[in-house]
């Protein structure tokens, strides 16, 4: 009869659960519709994450998204927290935050996602019940808001006992995350260590991690996430581990305001479906935002000319079996990688019974496809930055030969392609230079390995390409583009000005 309440939160429909989807940098807006054509629920999005509201009964479909890098389950926010200005006391603030708080539906969600053979109560344990029946907490919580009736009685708690302090030190994962290893300095201690709590195998093992941003704060990130992982340690009494962890607590802070969640996913659902890597290997979660963006419909041709090691056409054709997909690479490696990263897939499907990805893979000169005019309906490709590959001198006479070339291929009106660069100078001139054959859509800004990168979205005109004549809008009347959707009647000038730059950025249209 242990887990008669969890299952009864599984299984009714009137209970719900908060999701938080972390995104690639820049495809926010391809996230949020995918989350609403998929899940049929509304998100709200913000730099480098969504939140939304979900049946726990129904968690599960979560996985069905393919944009998102992890997933976690918000336990509860917090609009408003007063930290003093001394760092002990920020600290216990941080720690009183621990017993406020109802895990009965994030657990409930987390035993969904990952196995643990045994029943994760969300109670507080016996010994930090006996040790604080008679406590009397030094804030309250009212509507998720933390208030201090007084600074002065801000103490510094020490946890009874935690493994914590006897790790190795930091685990950084950016400038503000954090494990609960921090250093000891972080949290008043006395001069003999605690004793090293025992091993309970029916207990889950767990690490917390802290993502601090703000500069106003007496305290830091990896200060915090030692006292918080502390205090929980006491409060649950759950094993440690830095790498072998069951559950992945999250204390994310910004400012005035914090929010707690629970991991669902031990790695990034961006490490699937490649085996053999490159020196560019693009993420499957980018690779699915730049073809979700481009509205890829059944039996459409999709191809990406510059494949490397067959990401995007992977992606695609996992995503959108119903269409026909096509690829290829001039250089020897990276055609022999995108067919052993196919190959190797097909295998682990045909084990499984899963149906095998249908992609045609090909050897070429993207600024010569053995393609016939008017053939593909969407290009979409990672272009070489000039950094780890090629060169920015390469580019300027690359790039206009791709595009014309996609534009004699692409079909007329219809045809679109989803571009990602972060020469954006030179991406610029080239479609400044094709605005008869190319008209831009939108425009997204992305993080891609620490550059910042964009990512286009251009159709195909009408006019017809004719090789050798100058593809710059307004040499005649008769082929004068069409209207953008964004409004505004193009002009015959030449050289696009100003406002002509200009894109709808961060937009599905």
């Amino acid at each position: 009869m242990a887990n008669t309440g969890s299952n009864m939160c599984s299984e009714n429909p009137d209970v719900y659960c908060e999701i938080e989807a972390t995104v690639p940098t820049g495809f926010e807006p391809a996230t949020k519709q995918e989350i609403q054509d998929k899940l049929g629920v509304s998100s709200v999005v913000e730099r480098g994450h969504a939140l939304f509201k979900i049946p726990v009964k129904d968690a599960l479909k979560c996985l069905e998204l393919q944009s998102v890098d992890n997933l976690y389950v918000v336990v509860k926010h917090f609009e408003h927290i007063e930290y003093p200005d001394d760092k002990d006391g920020s600290l216990q603030v941080i720690g009183e935050l621990v017993p406020k708080m109802d895990y009965t539906v994030p657990l409930n969600v987390w035993k969904q996602f990952i196995h643990f053979d045994h029943e994760v109560s969300p109670l507080p344990c016996k010994n930090w019940l006996d040790q604080h029946a008679a406590e009397t907490p030094c804030g309250n919580i009212k509507g998720g808001e933390l208030e201090l009736s007084d600074s002065e009685n801000v103490v510094a708690k020490k946890p009874k006992c935690s493994e914590i302090d006897n790790m190795d030190g930091p685990s950084v994962k950016n400038d503000s995350t954090v494990n609960t290893n921090s250093i000891e300095s972080s949290v008043s201690t006395q001069d003999a260590p605690p004793a090293k709590q025992p091993w309970i195998d029916s207990l889950p093992a767990f690490r917390a991690t802290c993502y601090r941003t703000g500069s106003n704060h007496a305290f830091q990130s990896q200060q915090a996430a030692h006292h918080f992982g502390g205090i929980l340690q006491d409060y649950f009494g759950w094993n440690v581990s830095m790498k072998q962890f069951d559950i992945e607590v999250v204390l994310n802070i910004t400012g005035p305001k914090a929010y707690v969640t629970v991991g669902l996913t031990k790695q990034s659902r961006h490490k699937r479906h490649i085996s053999h890597f490159g020196p560019t290997t693009l993420r499957p979660t980018i690779c699915f935002s730049m073809l979700y963006i481009c509205q890829i419909q059944p039996g459409d041709v999709v191809c990406d000319p510059m494949c490397g090691g067959g990401s995007l056409p992977i992606e695609a054709a996992i995503n959108w079996p119903q269409s026909v997909h096509i690829c290829g690479d001039i250089h020897d490696k990276a055609y022999n990688r995108a067919k052993m990263n196919i190959d190797c897939l097909n295998n682990k499907y045909e084990i499984k019974g899963k149906p095998k990805i249908d992609i045609q893979v090909f050897q070429w000169n993207t600024c010569s496809l053995p393609l016939q005019d008017n053939y593909v309906d969407v290009f979409v490709t990672d272009l070489p930055f000039g950094r780890r590959s090629g060169s920015k001198a390469d580019n300027r006479k690359l790039y206009p030969d791709v595009l014309r070339e996609l534009a004699r291929v692409s079909k007329r009106s219809t045809g679109r392609a989803c571009i990602l660069t972060q020469d954006k100078r030179t991406i610029q001139r080239a479609l400044d230079g094709m605005q008869k054959l190319w008209k831009r859509r939108s425009t997204f800004w992305v993080n891609i390995g620490g550059l910042a990168a964009g990512v286009y979205l251009i159709q195909r005109t009408k006019n017809v390409y004719s090789a050798g004549k100058d593809n710059r809008k307004g040499e005649d009347d008769s082929n004068k583009l069409e209207e953008d959707n964004s409004g505004g009647e193009n002009d015959n000038k030449t050289n696009s000005t100003k406002d002509e730059e200009k894109v709808t950025e961060n937009t599905i249209n």
